[in-house]
C-alpha cells in the first residue's frame, strides 16, 4: 500500500479534529464511534464560536416566582449560544431559591451565629447558566470474566442539559469592542478581523439581582439588561427587510466647508436632488459623508475640505466613489481623485458612500 504524504494532501494536525476513515472488514470500538461523534459536535462548536459569537438569543428572561419562595426566582425559556460554542436551550420554565446561596454567603462572611438580614443580602449576586450533558437511560451489562460477579450499569444516552448557578460577582472590564465592518472594509493597511479571544469560562450571565439588606425579593431588583445578547440571522435579515437598520435618533449633519474651486453639484448622478456636502456621526461613533461636489477645472487631486479634530482617521483611508475616488488622510484632508488614478475633471463627484470610524 502506497504511503500518503500528509502535507501533499493539506493535512496537518494544527486543526486537532479527526474522524474515522471506514473501510471493509474494519474493527470497530466505542472509542472509533465516539471519536466520530466528538468530530461533529465540535465543528459545531467552532462554527458558532467564529461565526455566530455567544449570548444569549432569545428568552431566558428571570422572573421573580411568587410562589415559590422569598428569594425564588424563574428562568423562562429560552436559546443561547456558550462562549465555546455549546447550544443551550431551555424549554419549560425552571425554578431557581437563591435562599441556600445568600445564607452560605452570610455564614462565611459573619463570625456571628446568627446574622442580620442585611449581612445576609449584601451584595449583588449574577444568576448565569451554561451547558451540561446529563447521562440516562442505564442498562445491565454482561460482567467480564466467569460471570460469578454482578451485572453492572452503564448509560446508554447523553442528553443535552444546562446548569443555572448564582454567584457574587464583581464588575468586568468589557472587553475590547471588535473593529466595524466600516473598518476592516477600508483598511488600506490589509488588517483582518481578528480571532476571538480564548472563552475563560463557559457560563452566560442572564441577570443581576440586588437585594439592598431586604430577605424578600421584588421583579425591581432583577436586572434583565446585564447580559450580552446576541442577535439571530432572523432578526438581521428582518432589520434589513425593515429597512430600519440605521438609528433612528436624531443626528446632527455638519455643513462642509468647500476649498476654493469647489461647489456643491447641481446635477446629481444618482438622480433626484441631493444636498450639500456635509458630514455627521451616528450613535455607533460612524461617520458619514454626504452631497455631489465638482471642480472648476481639471487637475491631479485636489482637497475638497478638512474634517474638524475628533472626526479625523488614525491611517490614511481610500474609497472608491461614483465619479472618482475620495482619500482621507490622519490631518483630515478630503481629497478627490479621478476615476482609475486619473486627473481629475470637472465631472461631478459623489461624496456618498465614505463611511468609517474615526
Amino acid at each position: 500500500m502506497g504511503s500518503i504524504d500528509k502535507w501533499q494532501c493539506g493535512c496537518v494536525s494544527a486543526t486537532g479534529l479527526e474522524r474515522v476513515r471506514y473501510f471493509p472488514r474494519q474493527l470497530l470500538t466505542a472509542d472509533d464511534l465516539r471519536l466520530d461523534q466528538d468530530y461533529f459536535r465540535e465543528k459545531q462548536r467552532r462554527h458558532n464560536r467564529f461565526l455566530h459569537g455567544w449570548g444569549v438569543v432569545c428568552g431566558l428572561k428571570v422572573l421573580r416566582d411568587l410562589n415559590a419562595g422569598p428569594l425564588a426566582i424563574t428562568v423562562c425559556p429560552g436559546f443561547a449560544l456558550g462562549p465555546c460554542g455549546d447550544e443551550i436551550y431551555v424549554g419549560d420554565p425552571v425554578g431557581y431559591d437563591l435562599a441556600p446561596i445568600v445564607q452560605q454567603r452570610a455564614q462565611s462572611s459573619c463570625t456571628s451565629t446568627s446574622a442580620s438580614a442585611a449581612a445576609l443580602t449584601s451584595g449583588p449576586l449574577t444568576v448565569m447558566i451554561r451547558y451540561r450533558e446529563c447521562q440516562t437511560r442505564p442498562v445491565r451489562t454482561p460482567p467480564i470474566g466467569c460471570g460469578c460477579d454482578e451485572s453492572a450499569c452503564e448509560f446508554t444516552r447523553i442528553r443535552d442539559g444546562f446548569e443555572i448557578c448564582a454567584i457574587a460577582k464583581e464588575n468586568e472590564t468589557a472587553s475590547p469592542a471588535p473593529p466595524s465592518l466600516c473598518e476592516i472594509e477600508n483598511d488600506i493597511e490589509g488588517k483582518f478581523p481578528p480571532m476571538p479571544p480564548t472563552p475563560l469560562t463557559d457560563w452566560v450571565q442572564l441577570a443581576t439581582i440586588t437585594l439592598n439588606g431586604t430577605t424578600t425579593l421584588t421583579q425591581q431588583m432583577i436586572d434583565n439588561d446585564k447580559r450580552k445578547v446576541l442577535f439571530s440571522t432572523t432578526q438581521i435579515q428582518y432589520q434589513v427587510a425593515a429597512g430600519c437598520t440605521s438609528t433612528t435618533a436624531a443626528v446632527t449633519r455638519s455643513k462642509a466647508s468647500l476649498a476654493e474651486g469647489w461647489s456643491n453639484s447641481t446635477r446629481n448622478l444618482f438622480g433626484g436632488t441631493t444636498g450639500p456636502a456635509s458630514y455627521y456621526q451616528n450613535s455607533a461613533g460612524v461617520l458619514y459623508l454626504e452631497g455631489m461636489v465638482q471642480h472648476a477645472k481639471e487637475g491631479n487631486e485636489e482637497t475638497i475640505f478638512t474634517l474638524p479634530d475628533g472626526l479625523r482617521p488614525t491611517s490614511l483611508m481610500f474609497f472608491q466613489v461614483v465619479g472618482g475616488a475620495i482619500i482621507i488622510t490622519p490631518a483630515g484632508e478630503v481629497i478627490a481623485k479621478g476615476e482609475d488614478g486619473s486627473n481629475l475633471g470637472t465631472e461631478p463627484i459623489a461624496l456618498e458612500g465614505v463611511a468609517f470610524h474615526p
